[in-house]
């Protein structure tokens, strides 16, 4: 019998849990998604994708851009999230990382 990929047995995981967090954004992702969903850099965006065994917040699907907000709390997890951008950076993404004070100081 052949065993399922890691992917398979997560994705119903990840779904579920991508779903809750659209419906409970951080008030930065609210803001950031406002400008994204308007296709306010001319390209088109979807919010809480996941990508293999990670969940990301924003991606541009036609250039591998993705898009990500870090909470201060983030700070302690550096290591993960250094993993997981470079994880990210090997399936051929590029990933950007803002701050939740960055995005509210551009939105003013």
């Amino acid at each position: 019998m052949k065993t399922p990929h890691i992917e398979q047995i997560l994705y119903p995981n990840l779904k579920e849990k991508a779903l809750y967090n659209r419906k409970n954004q951080t008030f930065s992702e609210k803001l950031f998604w406002n400008l994204l969903r308007h296709n306010y850099f001319g390209v088109k965006f979807r919010r809480q994708h996941i990508i293999d065994i990670y969940i990301v917040d924003f991606i541009c699907l036609k250039y591998g851009i993705i898009l990500e907000i870090d909470v201060s709390s983030h700070d302690n997890k550096l290591e993960y999230d250094n993993n997981r951008t470079n994880y990210l950076d090997n399936l051929g993404f590029k990933v950007f990382r803002f701050k939740n004070e960055d995005i509210i100081e551009w939105s003013n």
